[in-house]
């Protein structure tokens, strides 16, 4: 008996909840917000996760010249025959 009074309580209460919540004009638009205010925060995302990904590979770049003519420099002192003192101080 307790339970077919609960249940008709859930049922009534049911049926003036959801349509209200399903037909809310406000509902509706602060849904719509949320969703744009998701994608926003997702396209900030992506775009500072790409500024990094470039900044890292800019550096990378930067080291790979500075070792190849680091390597040139060695090569060339090599080629002169210049002292290992001088080789050393260079480095």
């Amino acid at each position: 008996m307790h339970s077919t009074l609960m249940s008709q309580i859930l049922a009534h209460t049911r049926s003036r909840v959801v349509p209200m919540l399903t037909s809310s004009g406000l509902m509706q638009c602060v849904a719509t917000v949320m969703m744009l205010a998701g994608v926003v925060f997702f396209g900030i995302l992506i775009g500072s996760l790409g500024e990094i990904v470039q900044h890292a590979s800019t550096r990378a770049r930067q080291a790979q010249m500075f070792r190849r003519k680091f390597e040139d420099v060695e090569t060339w002192m090599r080629m002169r025959r210049l002292p290992k003192f001088t080789q050393k101080k260079i480095r």
